[in-house]
């Protein structure tokens, strides 16, 4: 877990090259007037993430569900995406069978599984990142491609490659002392009870 942490750099870089390389054929009738996306635990974060950082620039509302179900608003007008890092995630796979039964065409961010082969059976979008990892350590790569996705529909600008790209730098350049800083504090936390408040942007 440790050496695949240190890697979030080079994950950064590699999830960069993935949403470049994905391809999206899905198109929509009218404008997009929300975004929803369903997924849980690590995969989950990412959406909680973009939903986050967007708050401010974005100019439809994004809402993550991590239930069974998707929110009632949810139609043709949304832009759907089912995110599931091993692909067997439970609620995913609810949400993606109550989708198809609503004609709709999510898009889907997977390593494989259940949701890939869910996929090419109803002729989704699905954009494939790589397997063989805990789902906490893959946040680079399945939270990027989603702003590939609000990219694609015209719903951001591509400037966050760019921002990306410097984000991965930084990391590089400061990974040791974020190392040193983070082992010092885990000393200083032992037996201790943490509290922690800060505004909700952060």
């Amino acid at each position: 877990m440790f050496n695949l942490i240190r890697d979030f750099p080079g994950q950064i870089l590699k999830a960069l090259v993935i949403g470049e390389d994905a391809a999206i054929s899905t198109t929509f009738s009218g404008p997009i007037k929300n975004v929803a996306i369903v997924g849980l635990g690590g995969s989950g974060i990412g959406g909680d993430l973009l939903a986050e950082l967007l708050r401010d620039s974005i100019g439809v509302p994004i809402t993550v569900t991590k239930g069974y179900f998707l929110p009632a608003f949810v139609d043709s007008s949304t832009l759907l995406i089912l995110s599931s890092y091993s692909g067997n995630t439970e609620e995913v796979l609810s949400c993606a069978n109550e989708a198809i039964s609503k004609g709709l065409k999510p898009i889907c961010v997977t390593s494989g599984g259940k949701l890939d082969r869910f996929a090419l059976e109803h002729k989704l979008d699905v954009i494939h990142i790589p397997h063989g990892m805990p789902p906490r350590a893959c946040l680079g790569f399945s939270s990027i491609q989603l702003f590939f996705i609000l990219h694609r529909f015209g719903l951001i600008s591509n400037s966050f490659k760019e921002a990306l790209k410097r984000v991965a730098a930084f990391l590089a350049k400061e990974q040791e002392k974020m190392i040193e800083d983070s082992e010092f504090l885990a000393g200083k936390l032992v037996e201790k009870v943490v509290i922690i408040y800060t505004e909700d942007k952060y």
